[in-house]
């Protein structure tokens, strides 16, 4: 049978300490975080510098969110956003590698605008007064523009890898699926047991070094080519990466 938090159940100290270690580094790249995209400026003539503060400060908001879920215990929800931070880390690791891959992000809003107005256009008319005006605004979109993937997104930022492990296996807590369900769903072998509010929860040391690890690297790319001397940047990075080895090998243990 599957249980509800089964490695806090039978190792709950050793479960304990490296969430409450994960929380802890999570709290502390937050609060450096906000203290240095508080003082960024950005040249207005600097367009690939107001994207990576933008993309940065997008992504506090976001981390934030998921800090909270995760002291709620809210697993899905919290899935969810870091679905969302790692697609944001890949855009971001993709064109600081190539800045010309801004013209990516260009093509894909057109696309995405596009396919909207195209979507208002097939309603009734007597839904909408502004058909016309739809009709007008849709000529004038670029219809040739075309959408970058994530998984593409994923490839040129050299994170292949994450995309078809990490990413995949967020999806779930994102769309209404059967594997989605089976997360409250208490079976022992193909016997259906009943149904549960307790979630597993243990991956969620990994999910928060993971969302660390990334807040971490869109505040490094908001300076731009005025890197600060800070050495928070390699501590925390070091912190993040040995909590999440440590809470894969323990897991694989106690399994």
């Amino acid at each position: 049978m599957r249980e509800p938090n089964s490695i806090r159940d039978r190792t709950s100290t050793e479960f304990d300490a490296v969430l409450r270690r994960a929380k802890v580094v999570g709290k502390e790249i937050e609060a450096f975080a906000t203290s240095r995209l508080s003082s960024l400026a950005v040249p207005e003539f600097d367009p690939l510098r107001a994207f990576q503060v933008s993309q940065a400060l997008r992504g506090l908001s976001f981390f934030r969110g998921f800090l909270v879920l995760t002291e709620l215990r809210l697993i899905g929800p919290a899935g969810a956003l870091l679905r969302c931070l790692l697609e944001q880390h890949f855009v971001a690791n993709a064109i600081a590698l190539d800045p010309s891959l801004m013209q990516n992000l260009l093509e894909t809003h057109k696309f995405h605008r596009r396919r909207n107005l195209k979507g208002l256009v097939t309603l009734p008319p007597e839904t909408t007064d502004f058909t016309a005006d739809l009709a007008n605004l849709l000529s004038e979109v670029d219809s040739e523009a075309r959408e970058t993937s994530v998984r593409t997104w994923a490839k040129k930022a050299g994170c292949e890898e994450l995309y078809v492990t990490t990413y995949a296996y967020l999806c779930k807590y994102v769309h209404a699926s059967l594997k989605a369900c089976d997360e409250h769903l208490l079976l022992d072998g193909e016997q259906f047991l009943g149904v549960t509010t307790e979630v597993n929860d243990d991956m969620l040391p990994c999910f928060l070094a993971t969302a660390s690890r990334i807040m971490l690297f869109l505040t490094w790319e908001s300076f731009g080519n005025c890197k600060p001397q800070d050495d928070f940047f390699d501590r925390a990075t070091h912190e993040c990466d040995d909590i999440m080895e440590t809470a894969n090998r323990w897991e694989a243990s106690v399994r």
